[in-house]
C-alpha cells in the first residue's frame, strides 16, 4: 500500500457524501435503503478492516443518527458486501446496519450461527439477512427453480429474511424465471410459517 493516508481521506470523502445521499434517498420516501460494497471479495480480511469496515460502519451510525428508527418511520438500512464470508461477524456485531444481503456462495445456515452468535455476543439484535440464490438457477426450469428455492429457505430456518437472489441478474435472464422463483419464496415461506401456526 503506497499511499494509505490518502486513500483513508479518498474513502472518507465517498463516505460523507454516501451519508447524504441515502439520507435524500429517505426523505423523497424510500423506505429501505442498501449499501454496496461489491469490492469486498478484492479485499484481504486485513485490508477489509483497514478500508472498508470502519466506513461502512460510519455510514449506517450517521445515517441513522439523522432519520428515525424503523419503528418509528424510518427506514430499513441494508448492507451488500459481496464476498466478504470472512467478515460477516464483524459486520454483524460492529455496524449499525438492520440487515445484511449474502452472495450464493454464503451457506445461510452458517450466516445465521454467524449473526446470532454475534447478536448475543454484543446484545443487540440479530440482524435479518437477505439473500442468496445464484443467480444461474434462474436459468432453471420451474420445478428446479422451486427446489433451489426451497433449500436456500430451509437453510434460513427461522431467522428473520429477506428472499433475494445473490447478487443481480443477467441480461439474459427472463422476467419470467424470477416470477418463478418469487413464487416459490411467497409459497415455501407462507407453507411454513402455517405450519408453525
Amino acid at each position: 500500500m503506497q499511499w494509505p493516508e490518502a486513500s483513508h481521506r479518498l474513502l472518507a470523502g465517498i463516505t460523507d457524501i454516501l451519508v447524504d445521499l441515502l439520507i435524500a434517498q429517505y426523505e423523497a420516501g424510500a423506505t429501505v435503503l442498501q449499501v454496496f460494497e461489491t469490492n469486498a471479495e478484492a479485499l484481504s480480511p486485513r485490508r477489509f478492516n483497514q478500508f472498508a469496515l470502519p466506513y461502512l460502519a460510519r455510514i449506517a451510525r450517521e445515517v441513522k443518527a439523522r432519520v428515525p428508527a424503523p419503528a418509528d418511520g424510518g427506514p430499513v438500512i441494508m448492507l451488500f458486501a459481496k464476498g466478504a464470508q470472512y467478515a460477516l461477524e464483524a459486520l454483524a456485531a460492529e455496524t449499525d446496519y438492520d440487515g445484511l444481503s449474502l452472495d450464493w456462495s454464503t451457506d445461510p445456515a452458517a450466516a445465521v450461527a454467524t449473526v446470532t452468535a454475534a447478536a448475543a455476543r454484543t446484545g443487540k439484535p440479530a440482524k435479518a439477512l437477505q439473500g442468496n440464490l445464484d443467480p444461474c438457477e434462474l436459468f432453471g426450469t420451474r420445478e428446479t427453480i422451486r427446489e433451489a428455492t426451497a433449500a436456500m429457505v430451509e437453510g434460513f430456518g427461522t431467522h428473520p429474511l429477506v428472499g433475494n437472489l445473490g447478487h443481480g441478474m443477467l441480461p439474459s435472464h427472463t422476467p419470467e424465471a424470477l416470477g418463478h422463483y418469487f413464487t416459490a419464496v411467497h409459497e415455501i415461506t407462507a407453507a411454513a410459517y402455517a405450519a408453525k401456526a
